[in-house]
C-alpha cells in the first residue's frame, strides 16, 4: 500500500466492529437467553462472525471477537516503516432514532444506521443457512434480532473504529 502512496498521503481506514454498545458505552456480552443483558442481536451477530472466520481462512481466531481483524490492521500500520503518525479511534453511532439527535443531520445518521442494520441482518441468513446452526435457530434470532433492532428495545450503538497514518515524506523503504 505505501508504495503506491505520495510521500505525505493519507491513508484512512475503518470498520464497524461486530460488537453492540450499550447505553453506557459498554459492549453487550455474548449471553445466553434468559441472562440479564442478553440481546438477540449480538448473540446473532457473535455467531455470524465466528462462521464467517471459519469460512475465510484458517488463520483467524475467533476468540477476540470484537478485534482480531482491527489489530492486524493497527499492528500492519505500526510496522510498516513508510507509516508514521498512526492514530486510531472509536466512534460510537446510534442505532435508530431512540434519544434525540442534536441536528437533522445526525438523527438522519441515526436512521441509516438503522436500516443498515436491518439490511446486513438479511444478507446474514445465507450464512448462516450454510453452516453447522440449525434453520430452527437461525430463523428464531433472525426474527428476534430484527424485532430488537425495528421496536428499538435495545438502545444501543454501533461502534466503528478508525485509523489513518500519513506516508512518510521520504522514498519508499521495503519491508523486511
Amino acid at each position: 500500500m505505501a508504495q503506491i502512496m505520495k510521500p505525505g498521503a493519507i491513508l484512512i481506514v475503518s470498520a464497524g466492529l461486530p460488537r453492540f454498545i450499550d447505553e453506557n458505552g459498554q459492549p453487550y456480552q455474548d449471553m445466553n437467553e434468559g441472562e440479564t443483558g442478553f440481546s438477540w442481536l449480538q448473540k446473532s451477530f457473535t455467531a455470524v462472525y465466528t462462521e464467517y472466520l471459519k469460512a475465510t481462512s484458517p488463520f483467524n481466531h475467533v476468540d477476540d471477537v470484537a478485534g482480531t481483524s482491527w489489530a492486524t490492521w493497527e499492528h500492519w500500520a505500526e510496522s510498516n516503516p513508510n507509516f508514521e503518525q498512526v492514530t486510531t479511534w472509536d466512534m460510537d453511532i446510534q442505532i435508530g432514532t431512540w434519544k434525540p439527535a442534536a441536528s437533522e443531520e445526525i438523527h438522519y445518521a441515526h436512521e441509516l444506521c438503522q436500516s443498515n442494520v436491518l439490511r446486513l441482518m438479511e444478507s446474514y441468513v445465507p450464512l448462516m443457512a450454510s453452516s453447522a446452526v440449525s434453520d430452527e435457530w437461525t430463523k428464531r434470532w433472525h426474527v428476534e434480532a430484527v424485532n430488537e433492532i425495528r421496536e428499538q428495545k435495545l438502545h444501543s450503538y454501533l461502534r466503528w473504529r478508525w485509523m489513518w497514518c500519513r506516508r512518510r515524506d521520504r522514498e519508499w523503504i521495503p519491508k523486511d
